[in-house]
């Protein structure tokens, strides 16, 4: 848990796009898929997810998230997922029934670990520590295209409960964060490291 974190931002969501209900697990991957494509068009003035960053200003970041306009989104252990590019991550910051993953290409998704979970009206609060001190702001568009390829923005696919229908829908939203920047490599550190293997080459040729 963060000790006195600065607050830098709240990203509120709206209406999310969704799909019909499906117990396969090929067809709601398909589904979400699908969504995806629309994802950068979507926008209306209902709130459906709000998402708060957090900072301490000592590499952890974390990320409270709630519902919102009387949406509550179920995750059971057969589907759903929440994925987020965090650079530099050395530990995943998880809450309790959830699970998280850590990719090669600096994602990490959670899912539930064993029981359905539900982010509703009471916010829940995942996080990473990173070995990046540096702040970026992820999925920022404008004209409807990505600003920065490099910062995408977060994922969420749940089933989603809402006051019209009443039966659970699948759900698929993007939305945007404040995290840890992607890692340059120093230039001195680049250079060295390339000079290096210049003179190792030359060393392999005599």
């Amino acid at each position: 848990m963060l000790t006195h974190p600065q607050k830098l931002s709240t990203y509120r969501r709206g209406r999310p796009l969704l799909c019909a209900w499906s117990n396969s697990s090929f067809v709601m991957r398909t589904l979400v898929a699908s969504c995806a494509l629309f994802l950068a068009v979507q926008a209306t003035q209902a709130v459906s997810l709000e998402v708060t960053s957090l900072y301490d200003n000592k590499g952890t970041f974390s990320f409270s998230m709630k519902g919102g306009d009387g949406i509550t989104w179920n995750f059971p252990v057969s589907g759903g997922f929440i994925t987020m590019k965090l650079p530099g991550t050395t530990q995943l910051i998880t809450p309790e029934g959830w699970s998280g993953i850590q990719d090669a290409d600096d994602m990490v998704t959670w899912t539930a670990k064993s029981s359905l979970q539900v982010i509703g009206s009471d916010p829940v609060i995942f996080g990473v520590k990173s070995t990046s001190t540096e702040l970026a702001r992820y999925g920022k568009y404008e004209n409807g295209v990505l600003k920065d390829s490099r910062y995408p923005a977060g994922a969420m696919a749940a089933f989603a409960v809402v006051p019209e229908p009443a039966s659970p829908v699948l759900g698929f939203l993007g939305f945007e964060y404040v995290g840890p920047a992607v890692i340059v490599p120093e230039p001195g550190t680049l250079g060295l490291g390339l000079l290096g293997g210049l003179l190792l080459i030359r060393r392999c040729r005599k």
